[in-house]
């Protein structure tokens, strides 16, 4: 899949766009289950691509179960991101946070250890922590978890949607405004999920749209209108 990334990186990039190149496991949730994939993917793609700007790397996606604890994340992270520094020195570089990027909240470590013993020195510069939420499934106590975060590390919601965390379901259009005001609040910047036509709610486009469009209001599910409104902030 390497030349199709490259040439989505590309053309991301030729409409103005920042374009995270993100290394998507979800099963098994421990990244270290494809260390050695995980060196040679961005060995390649930060020397690919780290010349250019507005190009960001999550370097994993959404960890979870038993075995994905902070502190082997962290030892995860700290393999990586030199790996991406000798070809991208000052990229930014997003870290997956403990049970499915939730900064501990969806499990029960409570994201104590990320907030004890966070990346340091040249490990953490241009670093953020990735946190994803759904707006039907994660409303006031998420919020309040999130913001002690906020507070203290560097946050990027890279994953969320306004449905359950399966992405289906109703639009919960007052939790998903909470969390707008709060994002707005702390100056964090957010990716919705999903730009595609599939049959979940969560999906922007109307089911067919997709690849020829029109790709016009008309075509929109709630869930795209909503984040149209969002995006420009009306």
């Amino acid at each position: 899949f390497r030349a199709m990334i490259d040439t989505l990186v590309d053309e991301t990039l030729a409409r103005g766009m920042y374009c995270i190149i993100d290394w998507h496991i979800l099963h098994p949730g421990d990244p270290w289950a494809n260390l050695a994939g995980a060196k040679e993917f961005f060995a390649y793609m930060s020397a690919r691509h780290g010349g250019k700007k507005y190009v960001l790397y999550e370097i994993c996606n959404e960890p979870n179960g038993k075995k994905a604890t902070w502190a082997r994340i962290k030892s995860y992270a700290e393999q990586i991101i030199p790996i991406i520094r000798k070809n991208d020195s000052d990229g930014i570089i997003l870290v997956g946070t403990p049970d499915w990027s939730s900064l501990g909240k969806s499990g029960r470590s409570a994201g104590k250890g990320l907030l004890a013993s966070p990346l340091t020195g040249t490990l953490a510069r241009n670093v953020m922590y990735s946190f994803h939420f759904y707006a039907g499934s994660h409303k006031a106590d998420y919020r309040k978890h999130f913001t002690a975060f906020a507070a203290k590390l560097p946050l990027f919601v890279s994953e969320w949607g306004c449905q359950q965390h399966t992405g289906d379901g109703r639009n919960d259009v007052a939790s998903s405004t909470e969390w707008m005001r709060l994002l707005d609040r702390h100056k964090i910047s957010w990716c919705y999920w999903n730009y595609s036509d599939d049959h979940r709610s969560g999906a922007v486009w109307k089911k067919g749209t997709l690849p020829r469009g029109p790709l016009t209001d008309a075509n929109l599910k709630e869930s795209g209108r909503l984040v149209k409104k969002w995006v420009r902030r009306e």
